[in-house]
């Protein structure tokens, strides 16, 4: 009887050796975890701070607008243009009517 209690006894406490280890192989494999996602947030955080602080210097440089907004921008010169064209004309032609 007495060998048999024993045998028990070994054998619970070498399953609760396996748990405890278990527990603490989860416990690393936690910490570890967290570590990484840690470290994500930390590159995250200092990725968005760059692109932020990058269109915060872009914002205030004087650097030349890129190619799309210079094709706007010559559009917009070219109509400036023709409205300045049309309106001459027009201050013409009123200056002309109203001396006759």
């Amino acid at each position: 009887m007495e060998k048999q209690k024993e045998a028990e006894l070994a054998d619970i406490l070498q399953k609760k050796e396996e748990i405890m280890k278990q527990c603490e192989e989860e416990k690393q494999k936690t910490k570890k975890w967290c570590d990484e996602q840690r470290q994500a947030a930390e590159r995250e955080r200092k990725l968005a701070a760059k692109q932020a602080r990058d269109a915060r210097e872009k914002a205030n440089s004087n650097d030349p607008p890129i190619r799309k907004e210079k094709a706007e921008i010559e559009g917009l010169k070219a109509t400036i243009e023709k409205l300045k064209i049309n309106n001459d004309t027009a201050q013409q032609k009123w200056k002309l009517d109203t001396n006759r």
